[in-house]
């Protein structure tokens, strides 16, 4: 005798459905959680203040905050994020990846870009945001050069 009973449970930013499968037991299917956020004008900012990346292109499970900068884990996992800033012409920048307060990745571009991917295992709840570096003032180029990219490559249940 084959049967499905579906439950839904709704947690923020996440669908899951659970299947009871007789003799099976329960089989989870989560959705898509990805963003891509632009910074749209050059913007300077001071020591350890966080990059607002102020528009959001991609936005699936709305994790990210483009009024805060800062993306909310809505799962346990493991999770991909890159970014990649242009310094003005006149000076450099250095910007931290920050994962709640531990630093988990850190990009410089002198006269020009540059970037950085870092994949870490996130814990529900978790934040991570980008940073200016401690020390530093600096202006970020906007016009949508400069991108800060996250998404879930696997979920741990």
């Amino acid at each position: 005798m084959f049967s499905v009973t579906l439950f839904w449970l709704l947690a923020p930013s996440v669908c899951v459905i659970t299947a009871i499968l007789e003799g099976v037991g329960p089989l989870l299917v989560t959705q898509s959680v990805a963003f891509t956020a632009t910074l749209s004008s050059h913007t300077k900012y001071v020591s350890e203040q966080t990059v607002i990346f102020d528009h959001t292109r991609v936005n699936e499970g709305n994790c990210y905050d483009s009024s805060t900068g800062r993306f909310k884990a809505p799962a346990r996992g493991l999770y991909s994020f890159s970014l990649t800033v242009l310094a003005t012409i006149t000076q450099g920048i250095n910007l931290l990846i920050m994962k709640d307060n531990e630093e988990i990745g850190r990009v410089f571009s002198g006269d020009g870009s540059g970037s950085a991917m870092v994949v870490t295992v996130i814990e529900k709840g978790q934040v991570v945001y980008v940073k200016e570096f401690p020390g530093h003032s600096e202006t970020v180029h906007g016009s949508h050069w400069s991108i800060f990219t996250g998404l879930l490559l696997h979920q741990y249940y």
